[in-house]
């Protein structure tokens, strides 16, 4: 089965009304299978080349929230990995699990601490930027090394993307600036 997906997986992008034709079968084989090397297979077939699909995206979200539940750091970040994926295309879709992408900071597991910092920097809008920069800015003072090193970038990097049009309050933003300035031990201070 897993051989048959990857086959139909690498077909996909190339073959667009293939994509309709597989979605029942995938979707059948996503809400059926107890394994999780074929649910994962389905769920990077989707992501791949079927993300015109949008039941079917749906679906590999909701099995994606189970990836990125689990207590396996390997489970995790193929999960979170595969979210990204979905990040250009389907925004909204894995901004519903903000809240368990962001529990992901906290692991013990740099790799899975790095993947979702990717994600949350994806999912910042106009809207959610002072709020994820504070609990980012939370998540620095209890990190160390790279980790805080790369909380400090992806700040600098959300506030100045697309010269700095997510700032609504830039007195704000000079405030963070000051505080990242006395962040200690990182290449960005």
């Amino acid at each position: 089965t897993i051989k048959l997906v990857k086959i139909f997986g690498a077909l996909a992008p190339l073959e667009p009304r293939l994509g309709k034709k597989l979605a029942e079968p995938l979707a059948h084989i996503m809400t059926t299978t107890g394994a999780k090397s074929v649910l994962f297979e389905c769920i990077r077939c989707v992501v791949g080349g079927m993300t015109h699909v949008p039941g079917l995206v749906q679906l590999a979200v909701e099995k994606l929230a189970d990836f990125v539940g689990e207590s396996d750091p390997n489970l995790r970040f193929l999960g979170l990995q595969a979210l990204q994926g979905l990040l250009a295309e389907h925004p909204k879709a894995v901004a519903y699990h903000r809240a368990t992408i962001f529990a992901c900071l906290e692991a013990g597991d740099p790799s899975i601490q790095l993947a979702a910092l990717t994600l949350v920097a994806g999912l910042v809008t106009r809207r959610s930027l002072m709020e994820t920069v504070v609990r980012l800015m939370e998540h620095m003072r209890r990190a160390e090394g790279t980790l805080r090193d790369e909380l400090v970038a992806s700040v600098l990097a959300m506030c100045s993307r697309e010269r700095y049009a997510l700032i609504t309050d830039f007195a704000w933003y000079v405030a963070v600036l000051a505080e990242l300035a006395r962040v200690r031990g990182t290449r960005h201070g």
